[in-house]
């Protein structure tokens, strides 16, 4: 209970206490909010011209928070902050198998209390969607590099393709040390490798299609 009311202060109170902030946050707010008005899901547009310096995926979380009614600011930033509390949850159950209690307890908190990862939870950049699906991709891999485990590869990838749709191909150059440690098992990266290409390519070949 008091985890609880201490990631209800941390994370969420007061979201909406100040405007949207600096060049990215506004931007990137704009382009959700248009695409729900519009229902054009495809195409991120600023001031009714494509903008493509983004992948899509924080744009339709920011239209998800508008199509429910939420305020400009709470549109834009409650999503993000979700993202950051479930992934503390995920990191710690995933720790706890592999780590044990203890080491989980304390890896989370430290990550929970981290002024960057606090920070980076409460506006609306790509930042933090993109780390935290590059973190849970990155440790559903772990059984594989221990144990040469495959079952978990599949989920890794879909994580994967929702990290490019964060970010683009940031998270694909930050996880090339992981294939690094596992070219002999170079067979097996299609487990990982089609999950994510299924889940990202669509919007990639949509937004081609429409624009050029």
């Amino acid at each position: 209970f008091l985890i609880l009311i201490a990631a209800w202060v941390v994370y969420f109170r007061g979201l909406d206490a100040v405007g949207l902030l600096g060049p990215d946050e506004p931007r990137y707010a704009f382009i959700g909010r248009a695409m729900q008005a519009t229902g054009d899901w495809i195409t991120p547009k600023l001031w009714g011209e494509p903008w493509f310096e983004k992948p899509a995926l924080l744009y339709w979380m920011v239209g998800f928070g508008h199509q429910l009614g939420l305020n400009n600011e709470l549109a834009a930033r409650l999503p993000i902050a979700i993202v950051a509390v479930l992934f503390l949850a995920a990191y710690h159950r995933l720790l706890c198998e592999h780590l044990g209690r203890d080491a989980a307890m304390y890896s989370t908190a430290i990550l929970g209390t981290c002024a960057g990862w606090i920070g980076y939870a409460r506006i609306a950049v790509t930042d933090l969607p993109m780390s935290a699906c590059l973190g849970l991709s990155l440790l559903l891999t772990l059984e594989w590099l221990d144990h040469g485990d495959t079952r978990r590869l599949p989920r890794a990838g879909i994580w994967m393709g929702l990290a490019v749709l964060a970010k683009g191909l940031v998270p694909v150059v930050l996880a090339v040390p992981l294939f690094a440690m596992q070219w002999k098992q170079w067979r097996q990266w299609w487990r990982f490798a089609v999950p994510a290409m299924v889940v990202a390519l669509p919007w990639y070949v949509a937004c081609s299609v429409a624009n050029g």
